[in-house]
């Protein structure tokens, strides 16, 4: 699912990775968890809103 790893199962919930997330660009046309989400419960977080620049420069960092 996740291009970079970025999803954990944690408890009760899980974790996404703001180091390892580029919300799939570089990888796909949208964000591949927020796709497949039953609970519709992934938002952007505001205080760590990125470019698609600097996603996609995160995404090229994670796989060379």
């Amino acid at each position: 699912m996740c291009p970079n790893k970025a999803i954990t199962a944690g408890r009760p919930l899980y974790v996404i990775d703001p180091m390892k997330c580029t919300e799939c660009v570089g990888a796909e046309d949208e964000p591949q968890c927020r796709v497949v989400c039953p609970a519709e419960c992934i938002v952007a977080n505001p205080d760590f809103a990125e470019s698609k620049d600097e996603l996609l420069a995160k995404y090229h960092q994670l796989h060379g």
